[in-house]
């Protein structure tokens, strides 16, 4: 099942200006994160973790995106 990942990439552009940059402070290209935000991709466990810090995000927050 492909996940809908719209909230994220809101919360991605509400914090940076561009998902180049996201992407660049995730540690990954963004082909690779365009392939995620599209559902075409599995993110890990650090991409996770990782993420949540960059945008701040709560528990709450984190099951909705990801889970």
């Amino acid at each position: 099942m492909r996940r809908d990942y719209t909230e994220l990439r809101k919360k991605i552009r509400g914090k940076y200006l561009k998902l180049e940059d996201f992407a660049k402070d995730l540690g990954i290209s963004v082909g690779t994160l365009t392939l995620k935000l599209a559902g075409k991709s599995e993110w890990s466990r650090m991409e996770i973790e990782r993420t949540a810090i960059l945008l701040d995000l709560t528990p709450d927050e984190i099951l909705e995106y990801f889970f």
